[in-house]
């Protein structure tokens, strides 16, 4: 039994990464303080609209994206948590 309900979810997008970094890939996580830009950056890069945050009440999720370039994966973005 998991003591935790995000395990899956972490899991998932850890196993992503050993993948990747087996495979020889670059890896690129945005972290650190809350409005400083990373969902602006995170989301001109992705073409997405992600938001996260760490208040109550709001889920804390790790959103990934592969960046990719004529068929060619360079690197996968990982947008974090906000930390203070």
């Amino acid at each position: 039994m998991s003591d935790s309900c995000h395990t899956t979810e972490k899991n998932t997008w850890i196993l992503e990464i050993q993948q990747l970094k087996a495979a020889g890939k670059k890896i690129i996580a945005l972290a650190g303080n809350p409005n400083v830009g990373k969902s602006t950056i995170f989301n001109y890069l992705t073409g997405l609209k992600q938001h996260t945050g760490n208040w109550p009440g709001k889920p804390s999720k790790v959103h990934t994206a592969p960046i990719i370039s004529k068929k060619k994966l360079l690197f996968l973005l990982i947008f974090l948590v906000p930390i203070h």
